[in-house]
């Protein structure tokens, strides 16, 4: 199999290098870059000009919300999700924002971590975004 070729099954694809990054594909035809993979390209319908890609790991948050209910894995402590909108690949992406709910807010630059600890028996990788911290200028 073509190792540039987007895998089925896998819609949350990843790399196996030592830094783990998610995979994306990516249409030559048109240009459109998807997460999740897709097979096929849903604007200009082609499958042969779709390759993996990996997705650049910093972003800015492009919207977010606090969800304030209890969860098997996180108790009842607050929850911040958010859409990150990617630097490179302008795609948007939804994860979890590692953060206090008082530190979120639009714009806030982020980077993309994929969680070596946990895989799921399905193959299902969790990821999440966390604040990137900016080094403060001395005037």
């Amino acid at each position: 199999m073509d190792e540039n070729k987007a895998t089925r099954g896998n819609d949350l694809g990843w790399s196996e290098s030592s830094a783990r990054k998610l995979q994306a594909t990516h249409c030559s035809h048109c240009g459109r870059t998807f997460f999740p993979a897709k097979e096929v390209c849903s604007s200009c319908y082609t499958a042969k000009s779709i390759a993996s890609v990996e997705l650049s790991p910093f972003g800015r948050v492009y919207a977010f919300t606090i969800q304030r209910m209890m969860t098997p894995k996180w108790g009842s402590q607050p929850l911040v999700v958010c859409y990150a909108d990617l630097q490179l690949e302008g795609i948007r992406v939804f994860g979890r924002l590692e953060c206090a709910p008082e530190e979120a807010q639009i714009g806030l630059p982020v980077e993309l971590v994929v969680d070596d600890r946990e895989v799921a028996p399905d193959g299902f990788v969790y990821y999440h975004f966390r604040p990137v911290v900016q080094a403060s200028k001395e005037s």
